[in-house]
């Protein structure tokens, strides 16, 4: 017989081990009645029923699900099933576990509360080194091609915190924060001095709310969007809630079934969807294995260098010049060369630039300058415009290219302010208007985004972030391509001045 709609455990969460190798003050998940947990066989045969049952994402969490020594086969399992899969972790066994799983974990949940280590120490939560842990396993995930999650539980020792920088080092595709929740029987008797009120819970929330237009919003659960909103199966497999403030079970699913044990329990199917629990959570959409690549262009002047530097320490991303370092010292002699061969050299520099860039194990990484510079130049130099056609099919472009536009007054005189005198390329540019417009007309044809340069730094590079976001999630949603770029004839985004935000 079919399940009802409203009780069909379409996302369960399952409490494999009650064991964890921290002692966070608010966990609510340490079952310390737990005496015995099922095996592994009698965790496949429940994957088993619930994908009978209409699940399609199976979370495994614990304790810490990794010190389960049955966890990889049973995320295996669950894989083949045609579940969603994913762990939540404080990453104490990740590596080892990723390793042996494989492409069967789509999703990871990192658990960071503070980018303090001594405030996570005071939590419980590692020994003076669990964010640099953290970071350092977010870009491991990142590299194996996991969608990553963010979970953060916000205290009194942490809900005054700006975690911004922190979250944009980890880049997680969902960034969760709970309230602190107390549970008769788990962490009531030590958890309140942790407790905080509503108002200062929204605080937090608030604090991060600018996030969201880098493609970083936060999904906020106060203690009411927590309660009796999740599925949950505890470490000896039965179904558990806590709708009354501490937990109550229901029989063993193995005896009685998921229908009726669930019913036993119940759940606010309404509940989960208002706390966001339906997203596109589908193992398909994976992120790429390699970097991000943006490319910051536009004449001298524009900011280019500023946007560089700002845009790399927001990301936390390597920098690349234009020619790559390992080419500068034959740049003077190339700049000598007729403009053909000047142009192939250049073209040359540009493609080693970008195979560095896809080399690279960060998340991003940030090219000054492109080829569309050199295509830019190089069809105005013979009295023509550069078009979409001049980047050849097979040439590697970034993932985002952008152009720095500023009226030329502005630009002048931001230039003839550095004091490093005027090439002969800048003498060109300001003698020869019309030399001018065919370059930046070139400029705009090939690049993705046109950006405003007179805002603020901040605010271009909130623009560029929030472009970066949007490419991101087509790109989880089509796959990788290894020439990744624009669409021939697509014309660039402009952003104008009145939709800048200063990014804090």
């Amino acid at each position: 017989m079919s399940q009802p709609a409203a009780l069909k455990p379409i996302a369960v969460n399952f409490h494999l081990w009650p064991k964890c190798n921290l002692k966070c003050t608010f966990c609510y998940a340490t079952f310390p009645n737990a005496r015995n947990t099922i095996s592994t066989a009698a965790s496949m045969k429940i994957l088993d029923d619930l994908q009978a049952a209409g699940t399609e994402k199976i979370t495994f969490v614990g304790g810490e699900p990794t010190l389960h020594p049955g966890l990889p086969e049973l995320v295996v399992h669950a894989a083949k099933l045609g579940m969603t899969t994913c762990i939540v972790t404080n990453g104490a066994k990740l590596p080892a576990v990723l390793d042996a799983a494989g492409s069967a974990v789509h999703w990871v949940g990192l658990s960071v509360d503070s980018a303090r280590e001594s405030v996570q120490a005071q939590l419980g939560r590692g020994h003076g080194d669990h964010v640099r842990r953290s970071l350092a396993l977010a870009e491991d995930i990142r590299r194996r091609g996991i969608r990553l999650k963010l979970n953060s539980v916000v205290t009194a020792l942490n809900w005054q915190e700006d975690l911004s920088r922190l979250v944009r080092q980890i880049r997680p595709e969902r960034w969760k924060a709970f309230e602190v929740l107390s549970i008769e029987g788990e962490n009531a008797d030590r958890v309140q001095p942790l407790r905080i009120t509503t108002a200062q819970f929204q605080a937090f929330v608030s604090r991060h709310a600018h996030l969201a237009a880098e493609g970083l919003g936060l999904i906020a659960e106060d203690n009411d969007a927590m309660t009796n909103s999740y599925v949950m199966i505890d470490p000896q497999g039965r179904f558990f809630s806590n709708a009354d403030g501490s937990y109550t079970t229901s029989e063993p699913i193995a005896e009685v079934g998921v229908a009726n044990a669930l019913a036993q329990v119940g759940w606010q199917r309404d509940k989960f969807v208002a706390r966001g629990g339906l997203y596109n959570w589908r193992q398909g959409a994976k992120p790429s294995s390699r970097p991000f690549i943006v490319a910051i262009e536009g004449l001298d002047g524009t900011g280019k260098s500023t946007t560089v530097g700002l845009l790399a320490k927001r990301l936390s991303a390597r920098v690349i010049r234009n020619p790559p370092e390992e080419l500068a010292h034959e740049r003077a002699a190339a700049d000598k060369l007729p403009a053909a061969q000047r142009r192939e050299w250049y073209l040359g520099a540009n493609r080693r630039a970008v195979e560095l860039a896809r080399q690279s194990k960060g998340s991003y990484v940030v090219l000054d300058r492109s080829a569309a510079s050199t295509f830019a130049f190089g069809r105005a130099e013979l009295g023509e415009v550069a078009t979409e056609a001049d980047w050849p099919a097979d040439f590697p472009r970034p993932d985002l290219t952008v152009l720095l536009d500023l009226p030329e007054p502005q630009r002048r005189a931001r230039h003839a302010g550095r004091g490093d005198g005027a090439t002969t390329e800048e003498q060109r540019l300001a003698r020869d208007h019309a030399f001018r417009d065919r370059v930046l007309a070139g400029y705009r044809a090939l690049c993705d985004l046109s950006v405003d340069a007179e805002q603020s730094p901040n605010g271009v590079v909130a623009s560029v972030c929030r472009e970066i976001a949007h490419r991101e999630r087509s790109r989880r949603e089509v796959g990788d391509n290894e020439d990744a770029g624009r669409s021939p004839g697509r014309r660039p985004r402009i952003v104008p001045r009145s939709t800048y935000q200063e990014a804090v």
